[in-house]
């Protein structure tokens, strides 16, 4: 018969309301306990649980020290294996302390002890879960997948089982990354079936801090891996962060979504702009073409303009030296006339050809330029000058005309010219 007052450490001199008082007190504290993985802690509370059943009333609490007085009053019978237990205790302890202390290979010795004064029909479950997470945290993966499926062949119902084994099946994987036929046994494809069964032991055990684990545990497991599912992994993550919990797996994946979406509106924000930016170039370069069309016409029709003006200054002075001549010789007009005449058209010529950049002009002015030296002599030799004497004179004049046309166009160019090319005439 268990001794309630031995076990829980309570007097049994303390009333029935005192007695109920401590038994509240011990039930908070061993539920921290078990929420913070400590071994032993669900036993102690399954223990308070009987306690509470017991000292619920007056006339429960009296049935009870009755029949635990006459159970110490009754002859003991003895126990030929209570030393050996008593050690496997002590050294299971010892090992789950190792353990807490993260000095797993004393763990592992201490682990081993046990098992040397193990007796048939103990606590498979309690034991194997220990054995688990000591083989696991000594890197021996197989021997703690062997203890945990052990475990859980034992009592099925304790969802802490699972998340070992998830932790041992992850290990697994690393551990066998070079092998893939091995390896394979162990991916995230494989471990979501054991998280699924724990979500449901869970949920019917209606433990918040076990519902969270397993929703924290699965939305990694959906959101990463093969044939991943993002929206189960955005459905668990939601699920364990309204459980109020801490819950590192589901905080990342919802700040990556949060992310994720703000990276694609920006995305999307800057194509918009591209295609309006797109749009506006088109634009402005039909438009510059257009300008380009209507001014490469205006330009055409400009220098045509100044070529037939140019082209017939030259034509009319030819045709004035020729009847500048004729007079010349019937009235004695002064043959000098017609040259300078056909000088100053050499002299336009070559302004001209500078402010067009049309080479022909600078063509057409040779042209007119010996031809008007060819008459000018002619006419000059029966005026009873020397031809070459006149034709000299009247070449230098023409050179001189040129130059001093270039540079009236190189000045007109400097400072009237471009103005007029931006405003379109050329």
């Amino acid at each position: 018969m268990t001794d309630f007052y031995n076990e829980l450490e309570i007097s049994q001199s303390l009333g029935l309301d005192e007695i109920k008082q401590a038994l509240a007190r011990l039930s908070k504290v061993y539920e921290k306990r078990d929420a913070d993985g400590f071994e032993g802690a669900r036993k102690k509370l399954v223990l308070i649980s009987e306690a509470e059943a017991v000292f619920k009333t007056e006339s429960s609490r009296q049935r009870y020290d009755r029949e635990l007085e006459a159970s110490k009053s009754a002859p003991k019978s003895h126990d030929p294996f209570a030393d050996r237990k008593a050690d496997y205790q002590m050294w299971l302890d010892k090992a789950v302390a190792y353990h807490q202390n993260e000095q797993f290979d004393l763990a592992k010795s201490a682990l081993e002890k046990a098992m040397q004064n193990r007796l048939p029909n103990t606590d498979e479950a309690e034991f194997d879960t220990v054995a688990a997470k000591i083989y696991l945290s000594n890197r021996d993966f197989l021997t703690a997948l062997k203890h945990i499926n052990d475990a859980i062949i034992s009592d099925e119902n304790d969802v802490s089982n699972y998340f070992i084994k998830f932790r041992i099946y992850e290990q697994l994987e690393v551990y066998y990354f070079n092998n893939r036929a091995e390896g394979v046994k162990y991916t995230i494809n494989n471990r979501r079936p054991i998280l699924a069964i724990a979500e449901k032991i869970a949920e019917r055990n209606g433990d918040i801090n076990e519902k969270a684990l397993a929703y924290d545990l699965l939305a990694y497991a959906w959101w990463n891996g093969d044939n991943r599912d993002l929206a189960k992994g955005e459905e668990y993550a939601h699920k364990a962060i309204q459980t109020g919990l801490d819950c590192p797996n589901a905080k990342t994946i919802l700040n990556a979504i949060q992310n994720n979406k703000k990276l694609a509106e920006e995305q999307k924000k800057r194509d918009e702009e591209a295609v309006i930016e797109k749009q506006r170039v088109f634009e402005q370069n039909r438009r510059n073409a257009e300008i380009s069309k209507a001014r490469s016409r205006k330009m055409k029709a400009t220098k045509g303009l100044i070529f037939v003006l140019v082209y017939s200054l030259f034509i009319g002075s030819g045709v004035f030296s020729a009847y500048s001549m004729r007079i010349a010789q019937t009235q004695g007009t002064p043959y000098d006339l017609a040259g300078y005449v056909a000088i100053l058209a050499i002299g336009i010529f070559a302004i001209m050809t500078l402010l067009t950049d049309e080479i022909a002009y600078v063509a057409w002015a040779g042209i007119g330029g010996f031809c008007n030296v060819v008459l000018w002599g002619l006419y000059s030799s029966h005026g009873g000058e020397a031809f070459w004497s006149v034709a000299g004179r009247a070449l230098g004049f023409s050179l001189i005309s040129i130059i001093a046309g270039l540079i009236i166009g190189k000045i007109l160019k400097e400072t009237c010219y471009f103005r007029l090319k931006e405003m379109g005439f050329f």
